[in-house]
């Protein structure tokens, strides 16, 4: 099993667990393989040559180490931005759904609609009772 997947196998274990418990996990078994992984690229450096793509690579992943392990030191920081990275997909995919809603004015309506809906998505809630909620909501006043 190579690196990675066992940092991602430490942050399945700690999704269930309080952010204390989560942060004493990460601190036993995360940050040894993280110390690990950069024995690893550093052992490596010595072979390459400077203008490599690899090695380009690692004095990379070493100007930005700090960045990388930032969430060992914080049980409330994810190990990535995937959260981020699906939401903006979203925006990207009606961005382009949007060019053919038939007029400028449901282009508008279809985009706060597609707010109402990526805001219910990313606090866990059902979509169709948020939104019938919210529309009740506005008509009331």
């Amino acid at each position: 099993m190579n690196g990675f997947q066992e940092l991602y196998e430490v942050e399945d274990q700690g999704t269930v667990l309080e952010p204390a418990a989560r942060l004493e996990l990460r601190q036993m078994e995360a940050l040894p393989v993280w110390n690990r992984l950069r024995d690893y690229m550093t052992s490596g450096m010595l072979d390459l040559h400077p203008k490599a793509k690899m090695r380009q690579a690692i004095n990379y992943i070493h100007n930005q180490w700090s960045a990388l392990t930032h969430y060992l030191s914080d049980p409330l920081v994810p190990i990535d931005n995937n959260e981020a990275e699906q939401l903006m997909k979203q925006v990207a995919v009606g961005r382009n759904n949007l060019l053919f809603v038939g007029s400028l004015q449901s282009g508008y309506e279809m985009s706060d609609l597609m707010t109402v809906v990526s805001s219910a998505v990313r606090n866990d809630l059902h979509v169709a009772v948020y939104v019938e909620a919210v529309l009740d909501a506005l008509l009331s006043g």
